[in-house]
């Protein structure tokens, strides 16, 4: 089924976040208020809600290289 909702956050170790849509055709670009953020470990938070209310989430680290 389709998505209702749709998130998805980037945070840093230290737990800021460093970017969040709710456009499923967005991607991050490694940046943080359009400066390139450091090349480091990075943690996703992916939420979405079907259409029957079911919610998901699923997280999971992104390494940024440069």
């Amino acid at each position: 089924s389709e998505a209702e909702a749709y998130t998805v956050k980037v945070f840093d170790r230290w737990g800021q976040r460093m970017w969040e849509t709710d456009d499923m055709e967005a991607a991050w670009d490694g940046t943080h208020n359009g400066l390139p953020c450091t090349p480091d470990v990075y943690l996703y938070v992916v939420r979405v809600r079907n259409a029957e209310g079911t919610e998901y989430e699923f997280t999971g680290t992104i390494t940024l290289l440069r």
